[in-house]
C-alpha cells in the first residue's frame, strides 16, 4: 500500500519538498476504495447465509410450519456390551 501509495503521489510535481494537498487526497481515497472494496469481498459470504437463513424463516412463517424436535429413545430390546476389564488400553 505504501509503495502505491508514493506511485500515486510521484504523478503531481513537488512543490518546496512536498506534494500538493490534490495528491494527497487522491492516493487516501484510492487506498479507502480499496479497503471497502476488500471489506464488501469478505461480508459477501456471510451476508449471503444471512439473506439465506431469513428466506427460510420467512418461508417457514408464511407456511406456518415450525421446527420439529423428534426425540428418540432407544428400544428396550437393545443389548447393552459389558467392558471387556481385562483389556489394557
Amino acid at each position: 500500500m505504501q509503495y502505491g501509495t508514493g506511485l500515486i503521489l510521484e504523478q503531481w510535481p513537488e512543490k518546496d519538498g512536498h506534494y500538493p494537498s490534490i495528491a494527497y487526497q487522491t492516493a487516501f481515497s484510492i487506498n479507502v476504495l480499496l479497503q471497502l472494496a476488500a471489506l464488501v469481498r469478505f461480508i459477501d459470504p456471510w451476508l449471503k447465509e444471512l439473506n439465506w437463513k431469513s428466506q427460510i424463516a420467512l418461508e417457514r412463517k408464511s407456511t406456518d410450519q415450525s421446527r420439529s424436535v423428534y426425540v428418540v429413545f432407544p428400544s428396550t430390546g437393545m443389548v447393552i456390551l459389558e467392558t471387556d476389564q481385562d483389556v489394557e488400553w
